[in-house]
């Protein structure tokens, strides 16, 4: 999927808002599909909007962004006892 696409179905599952009943489910599904995709990258920029920075950093190590996932690490302080081997 082409990044347009990407962005484009990210901003419609926002877009829903926080009072849209099944705002979980499609954003499970969202992410899901990322990974079905191997879009690591664009699953750990969710990861990391959703505050989820250990995901993010393991999903950007596996997108082979370490630099990204460094950058997350030092800003966030979340290596204190998180390993990535």
């Amino acid at each position: 999927m082409c990044w347009r696409s990407d962005r484009s179905i990210s901003w419609h599952v926002d877009s829903f808002g926080q009072n849209h009943p099944e705002l979980s489910q499609l954003q499970q599904n969202y992410y899901q599909w990322l990974i079905d995709t191997n879009q690591d990258e664009s699953a750990g920029l969710l990861k990391e909007k959703q505050g989820d920075f250990h995901g993010a950093i393991a999903l950007y190590m596996k997108a082979g962004l370490p630099a990204r996932a460094s950058k997350l690490a030092l800003s966030k302080s979340v290596s204190d006892g998180f390993h990535i081997l």
